[in-house]
């Protein structure tokens, strides 16, 4: 089995090293209370849109620090935030998301 890969577009690399690294957590998978809708719309400038599914929210994220942020900012919106989960993504989903981006 293999612990690196290498993502290759128009004859660029634009993607390499171990899975662990490529796969870090960028989108946080939400259980929220009344109000959500309305109080995401109001961050989402900050942290990006979110997304309704299976009644969790995925937003996706910059960074590791942006999980306090939008907990506080929900928090403080008087929302009930129930769970808050960083997802990892998948291989396939990191080759999609890299493939549609620009050349680096």
């Amino acid at each position: 089995m293999c612990d690196r890969v290498a993502i290759i577009q128009r004859a660029r690399v634009v993607a390499a090293g171990d899975l662990a690294s490529l796969l870090v957590a960028r989108e946080l998978e939400l259980r929220l209370g009344v109000g959500a809708a309305e109080a995401l719309a109001r961050v989402a400038p900050e942290f990006g849109p979110a997304t309704p599914t299976d009644g969790r929210w995925l937003v996706h994220v910059r960074e590791d620090e942006a999980t306090q942020r939008l907990a506080r900012a929900l928090v403080d919106g008087n929302v009930p935030v129930y769970e808050v989960r960083a997802r990892a993504g998948s291989l396939e989903e990191l080759f999609v998301r890299v493939a549609e981006g620009p050349p680096q």
